[in-house]
């Protein structure tokens, strides 16, 4: 999907009270729960669909139908 339309979808889940908020996602094969997400214009590199990256500032790029 695009990474909009991921992102929206991030954003869709809201959690019964007392749980937690996000969407869910299997990250190097762990089940992880993901809680914000942002769209980032131009990150100056290219991510396959799924593959991921690390940022120097801890942040975590994920590629999308469209870009990371």
């Amino acid at each position: 999907q695009p990474a909009r339309s991921v992102h929206n979808q991030v954003r869709s889940w809201f959690g019964v009270r007392g749980t937690a908020r996000g969407a869910f996602a299997l990250l190097d094969g762990e089940r992880v729960l993901i809680t914000r997400t942002r769209l980032v214009p131009d990150p100056g590199i290219s991510l396959a669909p799924g593959a991921t990256r690390r940022r120097d500032d801890g942040t975590l790029l994920v590629g999308c139908g469209d870009g990371p």
